[in-house]
């Protein structure tokens, strides 16, 4: 089981605790997350410099266990999924008879190795023989690079990240790119289409999986005679994979009736470890198979036309996807709860002209002095007409939203931290008292008074930056780039302008250490006067 480095550390012991792990591998950077258990820890950098005079007898049979993958869990804990050597390796091998792979192929890694996708990427390659390419991590610009200068074939990354590769120029240059394959949301006809134009001799794929499931269970290609009045299909099942469409009873529905569809076959895995509760309610017996076989619920809804294609329409619940990361907002619920001073806390997502965007929506006891958006002085709300209890919604101020997210980095990963958190008197309810998520309305507010004028070359270099890829002319120095639409990919596709006209590399990192416009820009200044190599000053596409 993969725990990345910069997991949350409350997160990272629950997922260690529940695995019980025999052994762990890890570096100075992730020790301190797995430090805490009883099993053997080994460092890597001492494995590799062993050597054996042999390979150890492994024999893996088809049931056993392969991996672990942790997935979001709606009730506030990771759900840790368990694969099967069969799925995986069904997987692996469908992957390569798929797409033809051989000794001269090249495949993309673009996910780190805590998301299922990072498998096969990593995997699929050397089983072909061909190369595996690591990008795990590239902003939209370096992952061009990669492609030009590694010479990768396929690559599967999320739709947002399709588009900002037509963006940096991908198919201008001298790329061998073969199949490109959409994962992990909802692909739209519009990047279809702008694929299409720009690069007409590279096959678009949309692929549609679970981690419960190895990934990949149904993938389709993409062209530009399909029907574009419908969804972008999900295609048809892999080799030994089953999909099924069917309503509440488990009873298949009519080509073209819409029901949840629910995966069979090999690549269906064991459950989640340590919980058979709510094992035994995602994985049933499976009507349509031999004896023993089960059934994946997925919770998606969706249909199959007349001519056998299938098509994705949502979700059953309230399970979202941000980026290709799928999200259970219960997980996120809980950990706001526990914030001092929170006592109601409901998720929900907000399209933005970028993507997807997770909003917070909070209500605060009677007592605001240890709400995080308090005044570490008085102990009161900051801004009577922007914290009223008795008042609306509102958006709560930059440096509250600052404090929220730093203490919210304990306990989820980057990846399910909010964008913006709003502040309500009492959440709205439905007669039965249930959340009513269909009243949590979110508008964003308005930026700050349009910023002054600066004649420092750093200052005006990165708001430019920042006005260009949040599309937004009037942004002011105190706004902050989450609160404005902003979210990683947008942070990578910033620091790549900023990196290509001043010549200095940061890390996403210092985008959420310093949100604010003001406050960034002297994170750029104070790198801009550090010794050390610069980064090459790179020409735009």
């Amino acid at each position: 089981m993969p725990i990345s480095p910069s997991e949350a550390p409350v997160r990272a012991a629950r997922m260690v605790a529940a695995l019980d792990a025999g052994v762990v591998i890890t570096d100075g950077r992730g020790r301190p997350l797995v430090d805490r258990g009883a099993a053997p820890m080994l460092d890597i950098a001492e494995l590799l410099r062993g050597e054996a005079a042999h390979g150890p007898a492994l024999r893996a049979r088809a049931a056993d266990s392969a991996y672990v993958i942790d997935t979001s869990g709606s009730a506030g804990v990771p759900k840790p999924a368990v694969v099967t050597v069969r799925g995986l390796t069904n997987h692996v091998r469908q992957t390569v008879e798929h797409f033809g792979l051989g000794r001269e192929d090249c495949v993309g890694q673009t996910a780190p190795t805590s998301f299922d996708i990072s498998v096969w990427q990593l995997l699929t390659g050397l089983a072909a023989g061909a190369r595996t390419r690591i990008a795990d991590g590239a902003s939209p610009a370096r992952l061009a690079a990669a492609i030009d200068d590694g010479g990768i074939t396929v690559l599967q990354i999320v739709p947002m990240m399709i588009a900002a590769l037509l963006d940096e120029g991908v198919h201008r240059g001298p790329h061998r790119l073969c199949a490109v394959i959409s994962t992990g949301e909802e692909l739209t006809w519009d990047i279809a289409r702008r694929w299409h134009v720009a690069c007409p001799s590279v096959a678009l794929y949309n692929a549609y999986g679970f981690a419960e499931c190895a990934d990949d269970v149904t993938i389709a290609t993409v062209t530009p005679q399909d029907d574009r009045t419908r969804p972008v299909p999900i295609g048809a099942p892999l080799a030994n994979t089953s999909i099924h469409v069917l309503d509440d009873t488990l009873a298949a529905v009519p080509f073209g009736v819409v029901g949840e569809l629910c995966v069979g076959g090999d690549g269906v895995g064991r459950g989640y470890l340590g919980d058979p509760r709510r094992t035994a309610i995602a994985f049933v017996p499976d009507p349509f198979g031999p004896p023993g076989a089960r059934l994946y619920r997925t919770g998606d809804v969706g249909r199959r036309t007349e001519d056998g294609v299938l098509e994705y329409l949502g979700r059953a619940d309230r399970q979202v996807s941000v980026r290709g990361l799928r999200i259970e907002p219960g997980e996120v619920e809980a950990a706001l709860r526990e914030l001092p001073g929170v006592a109601d806390a409901a998720v929900k997502t907000h399209k933005t002209p970028h993507g997807v965007s997770l909003v917070a929506h909070l209500a605060y006891g009677g007592d605001d002095r240890t709400a995080p958006d308090a005044s570490p002085t008085t102990g009161q709300a900051r801004g009577d007409q922007e914290h009223a209890i008795d008042g609306p919604a509102r958006e709560v101020a930059a440096d509250a939203y600052a404090r929220i997210r730093h203490a919210l980095r304990d306990r989820l990963p980057r990846h399910m931290i909010p964008s913006v958190c709003v502040r309500w008197p009492s959440l709205p309810r439905s007669a039965n008292g249930k959340v009513d998520h269909a009243a949590l309305t979110y508008v964003p507010s308005a930026p700050h008074e349009a910023a002054e004028i600066r004649d420092d070359q750093v200052a005006a270099a990165v708001r430019a930056a920042w006005c260009a890829v949040l599309e937004r002319p009037d942004i002011g120095w105190r706004d902050n780039f989450f609160l404005l639409g902003g979210h990683s990919l947008l942070a990578l596709r910033m620091l790549d302008r900023v990196s290509r006209t001043l010549a200095i590399e940061l890390d996403v990192e210092s985008v959420f250490a310093h949100p604010c416009l003001d406050e960034f820009v002297e994170a750029v200044r104070t790198r801009a006067r550090a010794p050390g190599p610069r980064s090459p000053r790179r020409r735009p596409p």
